[in-house]
């Protein structure tokens, strides 16, 4: 499967919300469900206002491979308090799932929040019928449990903790990374 996998030469482009990206990252966040860790969906005047927000940082990724590109394919929304990140949002078209992409696009937002001081993260899972089966894609990631409930999962992550690290995807940033 990793051999599979370097064949394909994925390549996973980050790129923060700007006037071109944000209507296609607001139709993520309405039709993703699969790979949708809050489900939590928001119009394109929500994403503006995240956009032009202090507190916020909106980025995409676009996937690229030796079959084409797949377009911009996921979306993470970060609420910014201080020296500590919430992720509001993390979410990946089905289009590019199974190829480790989500671990790439995680650790290369990871990377950027780190070297812009944050020092801790925490992320929710919000169980839904659809996303069942990214229950445990924090945890895997590389992130701690905080608490649970039937229908809801806290994870934080430290400075001190590594992620999960795939070496078969490349990355790169796209523009300023914030």
């Amino acid at each position: 499967m990793e051999d599979y996998l370097k064949s394909l030469q994925t390549k996973v482009i980050l790129e923060c919300s700007n006037e071109f990206n944000i209507p296609r990252i607001a139709q993520l966040t309405q039709k993703t469900n699969q790979f949708n860790m809050t489900t939590k969906r928001y119009t394109q005047e929500e994403i503006t206002e995240f956009h032009n927000s202090p507190d916020y940082v909106v980025m995409s990724c676009q996937v690229t491979d030796i079959y084409g590109d797949n377009g911009i394919t996921g979306v993470c929304i970060v609420n910014l308090n201080d020296q500590c990140a919430q992720i509001d949002s993390f979410l990946l078209s089905c289009r590019v799932l199974g190829r480790n992409v989500e671990y790439a696009f995680l650790n290369l937002i990871i990377s950027i929040l780190r070297g812009k001081g944050i020092q801790a993260v925490t992320a929710s899972y919000r169980k839904t019928d659809k996303n069942k089966a990214n229950m445990d894609f924090y945890s895997k990631a590389g992130f701690s449990l905080e608490s649970a409930t039937e229908n809801e999962v806290e994870y934080h992550l430290d400075e001190s903790m590594q992620l999960f690290v795939t070496d078969q995807i490349e990355t790169a940033v796209k523009g300023e990374a914030w």
